[in-house]
């Protein structure tokens, strides 16, 4: 997924990290590029003394502790969701990088962090959803996200693009929530779920009825369900959309 811009006062910028690709408005650039390593270096050193926190499929019982703010929201968001904590991971990132650029004085940020975006707006957001080889019908869909809509995560997960392990068949699930980690984990726990699309109506309604979730749209094999509230779904053709979407050389995105 990438936020695709109708206004030319917005602009983002690419950020590389250890593997973790980013692109961020222009105004937070400063702001995350400081922050994310550091909250990248954190959360290794923590897995280092706790690697049972990385490896686990499903929810700890217990955090260890001291833990960085980045592992609190993941094991929260993992207890509520039903899955591992690195779940999570790509959505925290994103709302607190979004959070230390609001602290610092700044009325909007977003953050996209492989697919999981976080944002606060001053005005209205084109966000493209991108669902790789799935019918041409699906390549051209978008959110329109208003600024009274914010603080929002959308988070995404596929079963067929990027490295991210997932054991079910989706195009894409995308997952709208107030929390990142909520909407991550979510969106990871739909995808594991998803093998046919006579389930997509019954999983969207699951998904919805997660706790945090305010709202999904899946895509599997030309057939799209949606549930719970979501931001208006509208016809966006970008044709710059693939060059836009953050991946890494461990990816299988389509060419």
């Amino acid at each position: 997924m990438a936020p695709v811009l109708r206004s030319s006062k917005r602009n983002f910028r690419a950020l590389s990290f250890r593997g973790a690709h980013y692109r961020i408005s222009d105004k937070a650039f400063d702001s995350a590029r400081r922050y994310l390593p550091v909250l990248r270096k954190e959360l290794e050193k923590y897995i280092r003394h706790f690697p049972d926190f990385q490896r686990a499929l499903t929810p700890l019982t217990v955090l260890q502790t001291p833990a960085p703010e980045s592992a609190i929201r993941m094991h929260k968001a993992s207890l509520r969701i039903g899955v591992g904590p690195m779940a999570a991971v790509a959505g925290t990132f994103a709302q607190l990088a979004v959070e230390k650029a609001l602290s610092e004085g700044l009325e909007e940020a977003i953050v996209e962090n492989g697919g999981d975006v976080f944002m606060k707006l001053e005005h209205e957001l084109i966000l493209a959803l991108y669902a790789g080889k799935a019918p041409e019908g699906f390549r051209h869909l978008a959110f329109r996200i208003e600024a009274e809509q914010t603080p929002l995560a959308v988070c995404s997960s596929s079963s067929k693009m990027g490295h991210s392990l997932s054991f079910g068949r989706a195009d894409l699930v995308t997952v709208v929530a107030p929390d990142a980690a909520i909407a991550d984990a979510a969106a990871t726990w739909g995808a594991n779920g998803i093998d046919s699309p006579k389930e997509l109506g019954r999983r969207a309604e699951e998904i919805a009825d997660l706790p945090g979730v305010q709202g999904v749209l899946i895509i599997l094999d030309g057939t799209m369900a949606m549930a719970g509230k979501l931001p208006p779904l509208i016809r966006h053709v970008d044709p710059r959309l693939k060059s836009r979407v953050s991946k890494d050389k461990e990816s299988n995105f389509p060419g």
